[in-house]
């Protein structure tokens, strides 16, 4: 939502269901909003002409929400987190040695072996933690993300059980369960 799309610096509720893609037209949301459809944060919206100003928009509501389902992931983020100081660490590293086993050969033939074996095997070594490093970030980013998209899905259903019947007789089923299986996650 841009500036231009602010009222005296104000966005109304129905106009952010709008522009968010959430309801089609500014009487889909006012239906959805007298129907007890709408939750902003965790208190239900039932004023029509609830406006929020620039200022609250621009604090990461949605931001915040999300991260109140990765927090109980916590240790998993800093261990990544850990992991990629690690693997770049290491990533840095190797060229410095790559240096210095160039510097193991003094010209043509004249190679110092007994240097340059130990050289080659600390960049395997590093090549290799890096991988595993890179490897388990992968898996802990994995875990982290399908947990939080499970959480918000369950969060999602607890709440479509909640609703008015007639807010459930008013949207067509496929809409209600599209929008909670695939807008959870974009």
């Amino acid at each position: 939502i841009s500036e231009s799309d602010l009222v005296d610096g104000k966005a109304d509720i129905m106009s952010l269901l709008v522009l968010s893609g959430l309801c089609a037209s500014r009487s889909d949301a006012r239906r959805n909003i007298q129907q007890g459809g709408v939750l902003c944060g965790e208190e239900k919206v039932t004023d029509i002409a609830k406006a929020f100003d620039g200022e609250e928009l621009r604090k990461g509501v949605v931001l915040r929400r999300v991260l109140r389902y990765i927090k109980p992931h916590m240790p998993l983020l800093v261990l990544s987190l850990v992991l990629c100081l690690i693997s770049v660490a290491l990533t840095l590293y190797v060229p410095i040695l790559v240096g210095q086993a160039v510097d193991c050969i003094v010209g043509q033939g004249q190679v110092d072996f007994d240097a340059l074996t130990p050289i080659l095997m600390t960049i395997a070594v590093c090549v290799i933690i890096t991988a595993a490093a890179q490897w388990v970030m992968n898996a802990l980013h994995n875990r982290i993300t399908y947990d939080t998209v499970r959480d918000i899905r369950r969060d999602a259903f607890a709440h479509i059980q909640n609703l008015p019947l007639s807010y459930l007789d008013a949207h067509p089923t496929g809409d209600t369960v599209s929008r909670m299986i695939a807008d959870v996650d974009t």
